[in-house]
């Protein structure tokens, strides 16, 4: 059992090693297109943003999502929002966030790079995660807040070198 345990330890510090992290930071605005009170307690939120994504390795982008997010007693409890990412050289991705854990203003999210070009291609599958605090209050009712989101993934190495030393034709 002892060896065995040992045998697990190596491995994931392995695995942590052998990985290295790409970081995100996002700024922009979002919308709730449409809210449903479904109770006192309770909201289902139609949502949209748009946002400008920078990263640690100098890479640029805009993305825009779309989904749904839904609260209880101001507590996230399910997200289904799909996010399509332009890189400035055109390249693209779509991640795919699904959990939600925090309130409306400050919550925390896992995602997955589900499709991709280019460099992005590399990272198809891989799951990372994020948050995202509320900046500024709706200008417009449910319109214009603004946001700022910071997301991480830690890659394994042989990803993140073809990642990171992509060139695009």
């Amino acid at each position: 059992m002892k060896f065995l345990l040992s045998i697990i330890s190596v491995f994931i510090f392995l695995k942590t090693v052998a990985s290295n992290t790409l970081l995100f930071d996002t700024y922009g605005f979002y919308n709730y297109e449409k809210v449903y009170d479904i109770s006192k307690d309770r909201k289902y939120i139609v949502y949209s943003n748009q946002g400008v994504v920078l990263t640690d390795l100098g890479i640029t982008g805009e993305a825009n999502c779309h989904g749904i997010q839904e609260f209880e007693k101001g507590k996230g409890i399910e997200a289904n929002v799909m996010c399509y990412y332009r890189e400035r050289n055109g390249d693209k991705a779509y991640l795919h966030f699904k959990n939600l854990e925090g309130e409306e203003d400050v919550r925390t999210n896992g995602f997955t790079i589900i499709s991709g070009t280019g460099r992005w291609q590399f990272l198809i599958g891989q799951e990372c995660i994020g948050a995202t605090a509320r900046i500024s209050d709706f200008k417009e009712k449910t319109k214009n807040a603004a946001f700022e989101w910071k997301g991480k993934c830690n890659i394994p190495d042989n990803k993140y070198q073809k990642f990171k030393n992509y060139k695009k034709n």
